[in-house]
């Protein structure tokens, strides 16, 4: 503790002695844009515009590494995601319109105008995201023009890569775009054990040597015409996501009078197929106001297939031999409709919104059949307002959800609220924000917990879903102090995060009969507390130091035991950016997450970045340690159970990545645009019928 509280007492001191027209596509109400000349953070009532100088400009070889250097984002080079100021995921949009980090990569640094950053997001978007949006602004062009993005990553040292290629034809009405992305994993060498205690007087072991595989394929094409104020986006994808888990074992089963010894194979197998189709339109209407609908058809099929078997060669000790066959084959159909309209309303906006979703799944399990199926719809309204320094954004909602399975319906109608508000300082309290926001909401199961489908993960243990399971509330709220120096980019950074849960879904372990199961259901209070310190430091203008300190507190019940844990996490990143080289380190300690009655834990992780650009092209390489004791434990007088995985190729894994990017012509850059996609969790696969990678 006296060494926790060092590393805090050091990062306050290190930081704290260094810091020192209308859009061309969106209305100025939604996204209003100011004249400056510094390159600095404007704090726009519910939104910050930042402008990118040359050097962010500059930074990494495409849009989303440009954006990840600015101050409200970590920093980070060749990334598929783009991360906030406060270390959350942030939901990108481009020109007002849904996109991916992928679709950002297709830009330059050059093509951006200006960013606009929410904290939290604006009512207009909230049924698409609880948390930050970013709304990129590119900049008009006319003509035709040709472009072209390819991005590679590929290990030297084992199977382990991500491959990516955007071709797009522009002119000042069309735009037609086509994409493929590919990751790849081939990773062998992974030491296993497994433990699981039923009793004292039954217990077995596995230890043995894995293969993962597991491939995903992202194919798309896309037309986007945009004239006017209108624009119309069709898109059609495909992914397809094969993964394989293999493993060559040896078993421990041991009763009160009997040893057994065995050699055996356990094979997990899972392929998912999915095609959707996706129909966007925005009208921009007069005085500033905006109708936006988006309608997505999503069609899938998939299984999950695990064997396991034991066979001794002691004929005389054989009675523990077994052959085990779980099979999960579903199909599945969802359609998600959602519609805003938003207006300016007394010096700042309102939004009305509405997102209806039909999801069903057809699972065939031991020649059982289950059909799940739900209805929900969320009508909601928000708006957003300043006075003088501070900023208020309200949100109120309706759920309205219905679901069925194995002959028990459910029908729930729950409020939504949520209040956000900040406050910026002037003057000598200048970069100076206090940020606070209330919510109030409830989460449903998904139709993978809710079908009854079971999968053998050893004779005596079984994973199965639970129809019975209903909705719970959660109540949260996340306050953040923090300082961004007007003279620098050196900030610091304090955050509290206490939620609670109430009849929070979640794995718990009981017994049934000879078997014990794995299954989700409602459980008692779950309350947590989180607490974060972080910041960057800049000693030089081309040197970033990021450490951070995070405190976990978990209070929750399951039928089987009361959890108190508690645990530290610290890590950082160290940048350093020329005109043409850039070098990232970066660490961070083991994770350590609990699903009800399973505690699972992540490895170390840090990771060496270099990349240099010379003219379209980049080239680099990336060192990654992790995969080291991983686990999963539980310790319940009905099961001790330990799942431990050593990724050997991924503790000492060497990437070369490389970029080309070419443009022929000038066009009018069009807006990105994303499918509102299904969620996995109504595949009827999840994570104990399909392979895992190693966090």
């Amino acid at each position: 503790m006296k060494k926790v509280l060092a590393i805090i007492s050091l990062l306050f001191l290190v930081l704290n002695g260094h810091a020192q027209e209308s859009l061309d596509t969106i209305n100025s109400f939604i996204l209003s844009e100011v004249v400056v000349k510094a390159e600095r953070i404007i704090h726009k009532g519910d939104h910050d515009v930042l402008y990118l100088s040359n050097d962010n400009k500059k930074f990494g070889t495409n849009a989303l590494d440009a954006v990840s250097s600015l101050e409200l984002f970590q920093t980070a080079i060749n990334e598929t995601k783009l991360v906030s100021w406060d270390r959350q995921n942030v939901f990108i949009l481009i020109n007002g319109v849904p996109s991916t980090a992928y679709d950002l990569r297709g830009y330059k640094g050059e093509d951006i105008k200006n960013v606009e950053f929410y904290s939290i997001a604006p009512p207009q978007y909230m049924s698409l995201t609880a948390g930050p949006v970013v709304n990129i602004v590119v900049k008009k062009r006319h003509d035709r023009s040709y472009t072209g993005y390819f991005n590679t990553s590929n290990a030297v040292n084992t199977g382990f890569g991500t491959n990516q290629i955007d071709l797009t034809y522009a002119d000042s009405l069309n735009q037609v775009k086509l994409g493929y992305l590919v990751d790849y994993r081939n990773i062998g060498n992974i030491d296993n054990l497994a433990e699981y205690t039923y009793s004292p007087q039954l217990h077995s072991q596995y230890r043995g040597t894995s293969r993962y595989k597991g491939q995903y394929h992202n194919i798309s094409a896309s037309y986007q015409r945009y004239q006017g104020n209108h624009l119309f986006n069709a898109k059609v994808y495909t992914i397809i996501e094969p993964l394989q888990d293999e493993e060559k074992r040896a078993g421990l089963i041991s009763t009160d009078d009997t040893k057994y010894n065995g050699e055996g194979t356990s094979l997990l197998k899972s392929r998912s197929n999915t095609v959707a189709v996706d129909l966007y339109y925005r009208y921009l209407l007069k005085k500033g106001r905006l109708f936006a609908i988006n309608v997505v058809n999503t069609f899938g099929n998939s299984y999950s297939d695990s064997k396991q078997s034991m066979l001794s060669e002691n004929t005389g000790n054989n009675d523990y031999d077994y052959n085990l066959h779980s099979r999960v084959d579903n199909d599945s159909y969802s359609f998600i409709t959602n519609a805003v309209y938003a207006s300016p309303l007394w010096g700042g906006s309102l939004s009305v919104g509405s997102r209806y979703e039909y999801k069903q799944l057809n699972q065939t399990s031991f020649n059982n059949k289950y059909k799940p199926y739900s209805h929900y719809e969320f009508l909601n309204t928000g708006g957003s307002w300043t006075w003088n320094t501070i900023s208020f954004v309200p949100a109120v909602g309706l759920n309205i959800f219905k679901q069925t399975s194995s002959g028990i319906s459910q029908t729930s109608v729950l409020p939504y609220i949520r209040l956000y508000s900040d406050w910026w300082g002037k003057g000598k309290m200048k970069g100076t924000t206090v940020q606070l926001t209330l919510t109030m909401r409830n989460i449903s199961p998904s139709l993978n917990e809710i079908t009854e489908s079971e999968t053998y993960l050893d004779p005596w243990l079984i994973s199965a879903g639970n129809p019975k399971l209903k909705d719970y509330w959660i109540t949260s709220g996340k306050l953040s102090f923090a300082y961004f120096s007007p003279n620098n980019k050196n900030q610091i950074v304090f955050m509290v995060q206490p939620s609670y849960a109430n009849n929070k879904i979640a794995t718990t372990i009981l017994k049934k009969g000879d078997n014990v199961y794995f299954r989700p259901q409602n459980i008692g209070g779950d309350f947590e507390w989180r607490f974060d310190l972080y910041g960057s430091w800049y000693p030089f203008k081309w040197l970033e130091l990021s450490p951070y300190v995070e405190y976990y507190i978990s209070r929750l019940e399951t039928p089987s035991q009361n959890i108190n844990f508690d645990y530290w996490r610290i890590g950082g990143n160290i940048t350093a950016s020329f005109e043409n080289l850039s070098l990232i380190f970066s660490v961070n300690s083991p994770t350590k997450v609990y699903d009800g009655d399973l505690l699972s834990r992540g490895s170390l992780q840090y990771a060496g970045t270099i990349q240099y650009k010379i003219g379209n092209w980049s080239v680099g390489a990336k060192y990654n340690y992790s995969g080291h004791n991983n686990y999963t434990v539980s310790n319940l007088p009905i099961l001790r159970y330990n799942e431990n995985k050593d990724w050997k190729p991924l503790q000492h894994m060497v990437r070369l990545t490389a970029t080309y990017t070419f443009s022929v012509g000038k066009s009018r850059r069009h807006d990105g645009k994303i499918l509102t996609e299904s969620s996995k969790d109504n595949t009827g696969l999840g994570k104990f019928n399909t392979p895992q990678i190693s966090k």
